[in-house]
């Protein structure tokens, strides 16, 4: 906890943004990157014993950022420079759409983990679908494998399984996930699903429900 403030002054020194700053569906200034300076060392080091500390943390690199995860990353990385370079960066258009589509899936797999089956058997039939792509057959292997790794990460580390992203999070001692309803709005299915998983792991969640005068 000691470091969380020396960690933000660098990245406000450095005028980091970012989605590791905050939330995906940040939008202030139109833009999804956040910038470090909006973040508090103090609020961030509450949150990081709340969310359970060191232990926490190392258990979520261990699984999204283990060397089988860096190593697929990397296969990506690497076979995108090379179609760039092949195409002298002028990617046609159906392959830069397939390209994205997937590539999402594989720099973000906590994300994924739930849906891998639905996300990834429509990339790879995608890829399947592609025409004239000399590339074709080795990004159809790294989907492969990358289905492969959720797979194996869908059934030991149903922790990070993420169903549904909920409205707030809250914190003291402990997290607290909490979704607001208006009047004559229910919950989905996805997300009752994630407050049944959130509980079944020991977070607590809420529905707090907004009634008409």
């Amino acid at each position: 906890v000691e470091v969380i403030p020396k960690i933000l002054d660098t990245w406000q020194k450095r005028g980091v943004k970012g989605l590791a700053v905050g939330s995906p569906y940040y939008r202030k200034r139109g833009s999804q990157s956040r910038p470090a300076t909006d973040l508090d060392a103090e609020i961030l080091a509450s949150f990081f014993k709340a969310r359970g500390g060191v232990e926490y943390y190392l258990d979520y690199l261990k699984t999204f950022h283990s060397p089988v995860s860096q190593n697929l990353k990397n296969r990506g990385r690497l076979l995108y420079e090379k179609i760039r370079e092949a195409y002298i960066d002028d990617v046609p258009h159906e392959l830069d759409r397939v390209l994205y589509n997937g590539f999402f899936i594989l720099l973000n797999p906590s994300r994924y983990i739930h849906s891998r089956e639905e996300k990834i058997s429509s990339w790879i039939v995608e890829l399947q679908d592609l025409r004239d792509c000399d590339f074709k057959f080795e990004l159809i292997r790294l989907a492969q494998d990358l289905q492969r790794h959720l797979d194996i990460l869908s059934k030991t580390q149903t922790r990070w399984i993420n169903k549904a992203e909920l409205d707030l999070i809250i914190w003291k001692e402990t997290v607290v996930s909490v979704e607001v309803k208006a009047p004559n709005d229910r919950l989905q299915p996805h997300q009752r699903a994630q407050l049944e998983h959130d509980n079944k792991n020991g977070i607590q969640s809420w529905v707090i429900k907004v009634h008409e005068n």
